[in-house]
């Protein structure tokens, strides 16, 4: 530094030229330096965000196709129990027509044909029913005895036939006089 004097005869210290540039270099690198600290600090965040970014798309990819596969078997699933249900009622109806005409190819022919003629819903075994049974007036059958009797549909058991109580009393009877090894008293007439 050098010593200067001023106007009003005081000596005040100045910098001297070199002084000054060696200032403003130091305050130039300083600031380059806190420039690139600054530009590296905001690389290193911008890197993170990307990274976040890229972990947030990829899970929601993730999601999305998870999302989508469940869609499908949920699909698949509803295409699976309607083909099921369809089969059923196919199923249901050739039963009841085949009830009726005993498996005879002409009259199956001609209740099948007045079966889709009508114009009935067929999405219970109720309906299934009351259409067959108006193609069958139609076909010029009839009507059959028990036409609304309940069925099994399940393959793996046989029909559930509960019997009268005659029947068991009849049952019970014969069994008792078979275990004694009586006959019949009283002859038997013809008719019976």
């Amino acid at each position: 530094m050098a010593k200067v004097v001023d106007d009003e005869g005081k000596e005040i210290e100045v910098f001297t030229q070199e002084e000054l540039d060696a200032q403003v270099a130091a305050l130039k690198a300083q600031h380059e330096a806190e420039m690139k600290a600054a530009k590296e600090h905001q690389a290193e965040k911008l890197a993170e965000f990307e990274k976040a970014k890229a972990g947030a798309t990829a899970a929601q990819k993730s999601a999305e196709e998870i999302a989508n596969e469940a869609k499908k078997i949920a699909e698949e699933a509803k295409a699976s129990i309607d083909a099921s249900k369809q089969e059923t009622l196919a199923t249901k109806k050739s039963f009841w027509i085949n009830s009726v005409t005993g498996g005879d190819p002409e009259l199956t022919k001609k209740v099948l044909e007045n079966y889709e003629l009508l114009n009935m819903p067929v999405g219970t075994d109720a309906e299934i029913q009351a259409r067959v049974q108006k193609a069958i007036t139609a076909t010029g059958i009839g009507s059959i005895a028990n036409f609304n009797q309940s069925i099994s549909y399940s393959g793996a058991q046989p029909a559930n036939v509960t019997p009268t109580e005659k029947s068991i009393k009849e049952h019970n009877y014969e069994v008792w006089k078979n275990e004694l090894q009586i006959q019949d008293l009283v002859p038997k007439k013809p008719n019976q």
